[in-house]
């Protein structure tokens, strides 16, 4: 008896658990998903549109980058125009969206890598609706109180691995941009940059760790009413 109380009071607090993560998760989670499927289909777009150009014969290329000054991040070498005083002010610019006319064409390597990223973005962008999808039927389950379900693991380890996907995707494509940035442009006060996205990358390996608590204490669980 004393064994299916401590069964019944770990479930109920697990259930707690989960639901308050799943809740964290789903606030955190439709952020990356948003911004990332805006920049699979954004990719996709673009890259269509270059390769209509290019059968045009209009050389052009359209970059999205992260730069960063090259006298330190404190320094403040671009100004702008503040339009209610007329002043002139002094910024610091983070990230730039460039459109390089009559561009050079590009070495056979960013051809290769530049293909391979836009045709990705389609792999990536159903990968953001298998997410969502995912984790509505791990929360659905968990409201309706089960949680040491085999299902419901494998849901939460496979968003879990989909999230690090998304993570090694990002990483390549700032890489690709920040070849073809270096290749095409150089700036005066700037420099190109990676800006590694960690929260995605943390946030897979949390989800994957969660699982595998979920796993063992459905092995309790299971060896529990063994005993019993």
């Amino acid at each position: 008896m004393n064994a299916q109380i401590k069964t019944l009071v770990m479930n109920k607090r697990l259930t707690i658990i989960s639901i308050a993560f799943s809740i964290a998760y789903i606030f955190l989670i439709g952020y990356y998903v948003g911004y990332h499927g805006y920049n699979s289909v954004r990719d996709f777009k673009e890259g269509f549109k270059e390769g209509l150009n290019e059968g045009r014969g209009i050389a052009s290329e359209h970059l999205f980058t992260v730069v960063q000054p090259k006298q330190g991040l404190s320094s403040t070498p671009t100004s702008v125009i503040n339009q209610k005083t007329g002043e002139n002010m002094e910024v610091g610019v983070s990230q730039m969206a460039i459109t390089v006319y009559n561009a050079k064409s590009l070495p056979l390597k960013l051809k290769i890598a530049d293909f391979i990223k836009y045709m990705s973005a389609l792999f990536v962008l159903g990968i953001l609706i298998y997410i969502p999808v995912q984790s509505f039927k791990v929360l659905r389950s968990l409201v309706k109180n089960v949680v040491f379900d085999m299902h419901n693991i494998k849901r939460i380890r496979n968003i879990g691995y989909s999230l690090l996907i998304i993570f090694a995707w990002s990483t390549f494509n700032m890489y690709v941009d920040i070849a073809k940035a270096n290749y095409l442009v150089e700036l005066k006060n700037y420099k190109f940059t990676v800006e590694i996205e960690m929260p995605i990358l943390f946030l897979g390996l949390v989800i994957l760790a969660f699982a595998e608590i979920l796993k063992m204490a459905l092995s309790m669980k299971e060896e529990n009413d063994l005993t019993i």
